[in-house]
């Protein structure tokens, strides 16, 4: 079983500017990697003004967490998206071309790791919108918190699940 990630790369990415801390993708495949999970792939979606930061978090991912280029393929994501980064429509549409795409690459037990915590607040749903869909099974929903804003008993890392509101639902429409 390997993860391959899945995540939109943002304006703080791989490093902010402002805390000079990593920035969420980072982050968060430095945390899978200390929990000894394998790194299959890294699928990084970026606009025309995120090219740059994708480029650097590739840079960033091979010199500093040894993972090969190889392994981290960038994906451009259409221009209107890239015109209008929160349409929440056009990045769930763009995020599930990124889940066709990691489909090539995924063995049966392979998981999906969706970063929820890099790009738009629309980028950012896209992932749960997807999880909770059922598109991508097999995945997990990762939320990267800001380091500075981190209560004591809260984790940096930590997976959410989107998918107890569907059941919700269903529940709630089968008793209809």
């Amino acid at each position: 079983m390997a993860s391959i990630i899945l995540s939109f790369v943002g304006s703080q990415d791989p490093e902010s500017k402002n805390t000079k801390e990593e920035g969420s993708i980072v982050t968060l495949i430095r945390h899978l990697l200390n929990q000894k999970y394998q790194i299959k792939k890294i699928l990084l979606l970026h606009t025309q003004d995120t090219y740059d930061n994708a480029i650097l978090t590739q840079e960033w991912l091979k010199d500093y967490l040894q993972i090969e280029t190889k392994k981290v393929e960038l994906l451009a994501v259409s221009s209107a998206l890239s015109e209008d980064p929160i349409d929440v429509r056009l990045a769930t549409q763009e995020a599930n071309k990124g889940v066709q795409k990691a489909q090539n690459y995924r063995d049966n037990n392979d998981i999906f790791e969706f970063n929820s915590s890099s790009g738009t607040p629309s980028m950012k749903t896209a992932w749960g919108i997807l999880q909770a869909s059922g598109y991508g099974k097999n995945n997990r929903l990762w939320q990267v918190r800001n380091s500075e804003k981190m209560k004591q008993h809260q984790q940096l890392v930590f997976e959410n699940n989107v998918n107890v509101f569907k059941h919700e639902s269903d529940l709630t429409v089968i008793k209809k």
